[in-house]
């Protein structure tokens, strides 16, 4: 599970991973619901996944269909298989070897997670914690970092439509649109 440094688990995290890994055994990854931290304090609650298990098709079909304002293709709260994390990065090796990448790097891998997927679980379940942080690259006012962040977006943009156009007829109908709306999400985010 990737864990940003000035984020935090529950203290029954990795227990609840367990149980689900052990009724979930197929599962490629597990999404877990998240808490929400402000600076100012305020807590707010996803609320927004139950708990089920979808086959690929089923889970970019609902994500889809929910058309929600979430940032789905955040690592965060997110258990993934090892070899399908590998897997992942095995696409990327040459395209990001030499870069150091501030902006939009969840999304990248998500993708190719994404691609390497057979089955989902998401769980209702609050174990992730993630905390707004003032100094995060999302929240400056710096119009040198702001360029930089831009900059990512756009190789990883990039990255991802050169990929999807030169796979096109070897990506399943569904999978190909799911990755389209969420390359054009990415735009507008």
């Amino acid at each position: 599970m990737f864990l940003d440094p000035d984020d935090y688990l529950e203290l029954n995290a990795c227990e609840e991973c367990v149980r689900i890994l052990n009724t979930e055994k197929e599962s490629d990854f597990i999404w877990f619901d998240f808490i929400y931290k402000r600076i100012s304090g305020v807590i707010n609650r996803g609320n927004f996944l139950q708990d089920q298990t979808f086959t690929i098709f089923e889970y970019c079909e609902n994500i889809i269909i929910q058309n929600k304002n979430i940032c789905y293709w955040n690592l965060c709260s997110k258990l993934i298989k090892t070899e399908i994390y590998l897997a992942s990065f095995s696409f990327l090796e040459k395209e990001i070897l030499n870069t150091r990448l501030i902006m939009a790097e969840d999304a990248l891998i998500y993708f190719f997670i994404i691609l390497n997927c057979g089955k989902i679980t998401t769980s209702a379940k609050n174990i992730y914690y993630y905390c707004e942080n003032d100094n995060s690259s999302v929240g400056t006012n710096d119009i040198v970092k702001i360029e930089k962040n831009l900059q990512d977006e756009k190789m990883v943009i990039g990255i991802l439509l050169e990929f999807l156009n030169h796979h096109k007829k070897n990506i399943e109908l569904y999978l190909y649109v799911f990755l389209k709306i969420m390359i054009g999400k990415l735009i507008v985010y």
